[in-house]
């Protein structure tokens, strides 16, 4: 008699892990369906070609001399400015081996207070791949304290400027958590955060 009571149980434990298996497939549905609408969304936004980019001159040498100022400069907080010209800004665009995944999608015009970044990023997700974002971005970087905003204050596609309400999802999705992630990183640079940034006569200018 107490061992057919051994054998036997409530049934728990197996409702129990019915429940959470069915939970798991009920999360991994949910899951796939926002991966997908998600895609489907961002294909609007998307293009099945790349899209010519202006052409850079650059050089290993340009690089080179770019990326050790740069170093200097967030390396040593007596080093009180870094000015980089157009031309280092896309040497280093170009050859830095950070920004490999970018494959030379991003190409930078200093004009006289903004900058003009054309892009044609690849997109490589699962099951949407072949597709490019080919925008133009303008824009005025600056400092609010310590906070970092790029204000973004117009995008075209492909030549025709975006509309209002898309800039506006654009900034809230995109350049809000970019700000965020900006000023989170030059606060945590503390006596080596930069207090100004802006561009000036076709030069990032950038200063303790």
């Amino acid at each position: 008699m107490a061992a057919s009571n051994r054998g036997s149980g409530c049934g728990c434990c197996g409702i129990f892990s019915f429940g959470v298996g069915f939970l798991l497939l009920v999360l991994m549905a949910l899951g796939v369906f926002f991966y997908f609408t998600s895609t489907n969304n961002l294909r609007k936004y998307a293009s099945d070609s790349p899209a010519v980019l202006p052409a850079v001159e650059t050089s290993r040498q340009l690089y080179t001399s770019a990326r050790q100022r740069f170093g200097r400069f967030f390396a040593n907080p007596l080093e009180q400015s870094l000015m980089l010209s157009g031309l280092e800004i896309n040497a280093l665009l170009t050859e830095s081996p950070e920004l490999k995944s970018l494959q030379r999608g991003v190409v930078a015009a200093l004009r006289k207070n903004f900058a003009e970044l054309n892009c044609s990023l690849p997109i490589d997700f699962p099951f949407f791949s072949g597709y490019f974002f080919n925008y133009t971005l303008y824009l005025r970087p600056s400092l609010r304290g310590e906070n970092i905003e790029l204000q973004i204050y117009r995008i075209d596609k492909e030549g025709k400027q975006l509309s209002d309400e898309e800039l506006r999802q654009f900034q809230n999705f995109v350049v809000q958590p970019a700000n965020l992630v900006f000023s989170g990183w030059n606060k945590f640079q503390l006596n080596r955060s930069i207090r100004d940034i802006q561009i000036d006569n076709g030069n990032l200018i950038i200063s303790r």
